[in-house]
């Protein structure tokens, strides 16, 4: 049952971040599948307290420190997509000023 859920919760997952089509898309659902990956993981090889524990964190610290560089790169990435809208936009506009121009001059 819990597997159905889990499963169930990957595909629509993976249908956002598909259809997404975007950086966002991509991280949620890498993070979605590293999430299922270790619940199942978990279900199928269970361990002993202690040393489950001591998984749980080191997966915890590698998750945040992926998410970490990942977050850090879609910054960049909508830092850079941002100058660019911005230049585009700068440039229609000044196209559209002398085409205005060029209209009231004839």
């Amino acid at each position: 049952m819990i597997f159905k859920k889990l499963m169930a919760l990957n595909a629509k997952q993976m249908q956002l971040a598909f259809f997404a089509g975007s950086t966002v898309g991509c991280i949620m659902g890498s993070a979605a599948g590293v999430g299922i990956g270790v619940a199942l993981g978990l279900m199928f090889a269970p361990k002993s307290g202690k040393d489950l524990r001591k998984d749980l964190k080191g997966k915890g610290c590698e998750l945040a420190d992926t998410m970490k560089e990942r977050g850090g790169e879609l910054a960049e990435n909508m830092k850079e997509r941002g100058l660019k809208l911005k230049e585009d936009a700068q440039t229609l506009y000044e196209e559209l000023g002398e085409k205005l121009a060029e209209k009231r001059a004839s």
